[in-house]
């Protein structure tokens, strides 16, 4: 018996970009072009790992709002994980479409893992400060934007490179998706921001990585009792001020239609 499997959406009023998106070749046994990773910070984090800076200049940066960066350090990506989460992400609704529903990297996750405000003033490139106060600009919510403008860019079936801040989506799928993240061997040090809880060693046993087809494949067979909704619940009150400043700003209640989810299971 054959079926008819239809590739989404039914409805197009929402997802409308989906004849150009990644995922059609995917659907059609046609495999997109690989994405090159650009990243900027390698170098950075080894000059600054060979050349540790003093504490007075590390006050500085913390008042600029940089020191959680910092002491989540640099690791490598999975280039797998991060591929196959960005054929399911969908530029209409900036969300990741996934079997158990959407899902995204929030104001809340860049402020919990890499300590970086969501609020105060905007980073537009144009500066008038006053105070010391007025100094933290809201780097989280430039991060997030970023973010979100090369996901949307990558998605394309013609796109064959990304960069932007994808370490931070790789925190996001560590922390919610249980069945690929690394097990931590060692104590978390919760003078830091959450994401430098992976910057120790590591192991991946019993977890995939740095595999498309099996992160496509572990994304695709995803269940509820895998994923983590709501995972700072439990760790947010022993974090440093810098991972809760914006705790405010980073609830909402919010109603997504129901013509815009996908249909899953013909992915």
């Amino acid at each position: 018996m054959s079926y008819d499997l239809h590739p989404g959406p039914i409805v197009d009023d929402v997802l409308f970009l989906k004849e150009s998106h990644r995922a059609r070749d995917i659907f059609n046994n046609k495999e997109p072009k690989n994405l090159v990773f650009r990243r900027a910070d390698q170098k950075f984090f080894s000059l600054f790992n060979n050349n540790p800076i003093t504490e007075n200049v590390k006050r500085y940066i913390n008042i600029a709002g940089f020191g959680g960066l910092l002491d989540c350090g640099y690791r490598n990506l999975d280039h797998g994980l991060l591929e196959a989460l960005i054929e399911r992400w969908r530029p209409e609704t900036h969300t990741f479409h996934l079997p158990i529903g959407e899902a995204t990297v929030t104001l809340e996750d860049v402020n919990v893992l890499w300590g970086l405000s969501i609020e105060g003033g905007i980073v537009s490139g144009c500066e008038h400060l006053s105070s010391v106060a007025d100094r933290i600009l809201s780097w989280g919510s430039a991060v997030s934007a970023v973010l979100y403008r090369n996901l949307c860019k990558a998605t394309s079936s013609n796109a064959n490179n990304i960069g932007g801040p994808m370490y931070i989506l790789q925190l996001w799928a560590w922390c919610r998706i249980t069945t690929i993240a690394p097990r931590i061997l060692h104590l978390f040090d919760n003078t830091r921001p959450y994401g430098a809880m992976w910057r120790e060693k590591l192991t991946y046993k019993d977890v995939i990585s740095h595999s498309l087809r099996a992160c496509r494949s572990q994304l695709h067979c995803l269940q509820e009792g895998e994923f983590k909704w709501r995972p700072y619940e439990e760790v947010i009150s022993f974090l440093p001020e810098i991972c809760t400043s914006g705790i405010r700003s980073s609830q909402s209640e919010c109603y997504v239609p129901l013509n815009s989810m996908y249909d899953y299971k013909s992915m």
